[in-house]
């Protein structure tokens, strides 16, 4: 009898290996993370008992693109496909009731965006402002590997925010995060950038500096381990890191 139900067991899981787009639901084990090559950012990882009491193993996104922390005990469902080494992508994923999309159709994240042409970043200390908001998008620029946000501001306006790197952040911040910042804006393609120089979340209350107060990122050459490991270009693209910071 037991030998017939761990035979059953396996053609479950085998059908889910082979299968090019699956659904499944079950209870999280564990939470833990791993590093993205895909978009330098550490992804959480979850081990899933499913109905039949078989285990999976599935690659969900940045905690900080989801609104809410994933604890054990908790019941997901996910869709996606099966990687050659026998875990789940997911595409998406559902919890509660509500719906993350997560990768689109080829699976590629949707935590990374394509940077807009920017030009005349300069941060004027002279036109520093404060505003306050909460975070209804939050994405990596692919391309200098800077987490961005989508910001609704008290007003009802949206403004798109240049934070940090997300090693730097440190998963921090997270999407539906009520916000207050200070920084400056800039000009880019006609549509404005604000550059945050300091950040406090109030879900934490907690207050990160972002850049000194000429506008040099304070993550400049605190990061060269990092970038040395995943092989990225050097910080602030260019050989001269921590330029601003005995300005501060």
């Amino acid at each position: 009898m037991r030998l017939l139900s761990m035979v059953i067991s396996l053609l479950v899981v085998l059908s889910i290996v082979y299968a090019d787009d699956i659904e499944i639901s079950g209870d999280v084990i564990s939470v833990d993370e791993i590093s993205d090559p895909v978009s330098n950012a550490d992804m959480m990882r979850v081990q899933l008992r499913l109905q039949n009491r078989a285990t999976l193993t599935v690659h969900l996104c940045p905690s900080w693109y989801l609104d809410e922390d994933i604890a054990p005990g908790d019941e997901l469902t996910v869709n996606g496909e099966i990687d050659g080494d026998s875990y789940l992508v997911a595409r998406e994923m559902t919890r509660n009731n509500v719906r993350y999309e997560l990768r689109n159709e080829n699976l590629e994240p949707l935590w990374l965006r394509t940077r807009l042409q920017s030009i005349n970043q300069f941060y004027n200390p002279l036109k520093e402002t404060q505003l306050s908001g909460t975070i209804e998008d939050i994405y990596i620029d692919k391309h200098t590997n800077i987490i961005e946000s989508k910001v609704r501001k008290e007003d009802g306006s949206v403004i798109r925010v240049q934070l940090a790197p997300e090693w730097y952040l440190q998963s921090r911040v997270r999407l539906g995060d009520a916000i207050e910042l200070r920084g400056s804006e800039v000009v880019s393609d006609g549509q404005v950038i604000f550059l945050a120089r300091e950040m406090r979340v109030l879900r934490t209350n907690i207050e990160i500096a972002l850049r000194n107060r000429q506008g040099f990122p304070d993550w400049c050459g605190k990061g060269e381990y990092y970038n040395k490991k995943q092989n990225l270009p050097p910080c602030c693209q260019d050989d001269k890191e921590g330029r601003g910071k005995s300005q501060n």
